[in-house]
Order: C-alpha cells, then structure tokens, then sequence
C-alpha cells in the first residue's frame, strides 16, 4: 500500500509519521506496535498497555490493578512497581519483585538457602562396591565424596531421593 501526503507519496510502514494502513494512531496499534496511553484503539493488542478502554477508544495506562500483565510488572499485578509483590513460584525480574525478596533464576523462591539434606534418606537400586561409594555420599555435601553404580545408565537402573516431606525447589545443583 501506498500512502501520500503533502505531495509525497511512500509505501505504508509503522515509522513514518503518517497515520496510514492499519494503524489505529500515528505509527501504532494494527500490526506496528503497541500505542501508548491515551492514544486511539480498537481492540487491546492496539495498546502496549494491552487495555483499549471502549468507551473512549484510548489506550489507558497501565495499573497494578488492572488483571493485566502490562507495564513493569513480571506477573499480572505484581513486582517492585507494584504495592503487591509476587508470590513464590511467580515469575521475577529482580529480587524486589519478590515478597521473599528473593528472584532466582527467573521465579520467586522461598530463598537463596540451600535445602537442609542431612535427614533425607538415599537409596539406590545398585551401587559400586566400594565401601566409599554408598548412595548417601550423593547428599552429603562433600565435594570429596560420591556415589556411583559403577556402569553405565540402563532400563531399570533409579536413584532414589526421599526428603521426608513436601519442599519446593526450583533447581537441582
């Protein structure tokens, strides 16, 4: 498509300053991007806020209350730059997003404390024989100690981990 304005004609695009093709305002909204707020809409995909307000047909502002992901929030309604911060288990960006204060690896945890491992019980369904190399040695936090069954991973072959009760995790190390 070809638009022409002031004498100048140019095909179409989402940076020419022209309120052309399917664009809703000037260079947003349709297939550009996003518009900003207060600017003209037909459906939410037209707003970087992903709200088109129908009663006015603006692009509103994004909220920390507005049940949508929008604006600097890493989950709907929640982060640093919102009053609620995440749950545990909801995606961050930075620790602040958090109500543990604490963002790994892209999720709010509980905490950056390693999980306790002493009581967990190991079992395994062959293990080397060799007196150093019992299932237990896997967890015990000795980079000096280990476990292996001694060949190679087939059908049948487990290790067992039982921590006792219910954690939550979001990384195994």
């Amino acid at each position: 498509m070809v638009s022409c304005s002031k004498g100048i004609c140019q095909p179409t695009s989402c940076t020419d300053g022209v309120l052309n093709g399917n664009e809703t305002d000037v260079d947003c909204g349709g297939s550009c991007k996003g518009c900003t707020p207060l600017a003209a809409c037909l459906v939410a995909k037209d707003c970087a806020s992903s709200i088109c307000t129908l009663a006015t047909r603006k692009c509103a502002v994004p909220t920390c209350s507005d049940g949508v992901l929008n604006g600097m929030e890493p989950t709907v309604d929640c982060g640093a730059s919102c009053p609620n911060k995440c749950k545990v288990a909801d995606p961050c960006t930075v620790a602040a997003d958090c109500v543990t204060n604490t963002c790994t690896n892209q999720r709010c945890v509980t905490s950056d404390i390693p999980l306790q491992t002493t009581s967990w019980i190991a079992s395994a369904s062959q293990t080397e024989n060799k007196a150093s190399s019992v299932p237990a040695s896997a967890l015990d936090g000795n980079l000096n100690t280990h476990w292996t069954n001694g060949t190679s991973q087939t059908a049948g072959v487990w290790f067992l981990v039982d921590m006792l009760k219910p954690q939550t995790f979001f990384s195994v190390a």
